[in-house]
């Protein structure tokens, strides 16, 4: 197959950029929502005088449910770009990122479930 015309590989280049911005934003995402609630809970700077420890870990679990859940829309997003259509460069980019796709939405899940476990039971998990 031959290499195609100059100004259709600048369209191809820029979808894959795109492709790949959306990915690290969707793994950035999920990544604070991992390390949210850890710092938010036990860096002493970040918590008020006031507040428990196990309080504060308690209401980070929300944020953490919203960030992993902007996570997961990113995650759809995703999808929707990179689903195949009738060409084939477009099945070679599903072919190419579907896995990693798949890991970040399920993660993303994982992340919402955690965090809402969190929330509502987060002074309980920390003493």
């Amino acid at each position: 197959m031959s290499d195609p015309p100059p100004e259709i590989q600048a369209l191809m280049d820029q979808y894959e950029r795109r492709v790949r911005r959306e990915i690290l934003w969707a793994i950035s995402l999920c990544m604070i929502a991992i390390i949210l609630p850890c710092v938010l809970a036990f860096v002493p700077v970040l918590k008020p005088k006031s507040e428990h420890a196990n309080l504060w870990f308690q209401r980070s679990g929300s944020l953490m449910t919203v960030i992993a859940a902007v996570a997961y829309a990113k995650a759809s997003n995703l999808l929707e770009m990179i689903r195949g259509g009738t060409f084939a460069e477009s099945w070679s980019t599903y072919h190419k990122y579907s896995t990693l796709q798949h890991v970040v939405s399920w993660t993303s899940v994982i992340l919402i479930s955690i965090g809402t476990v969190i929330w509502g039971y987060g002074d309980l998990l920390v003493k």
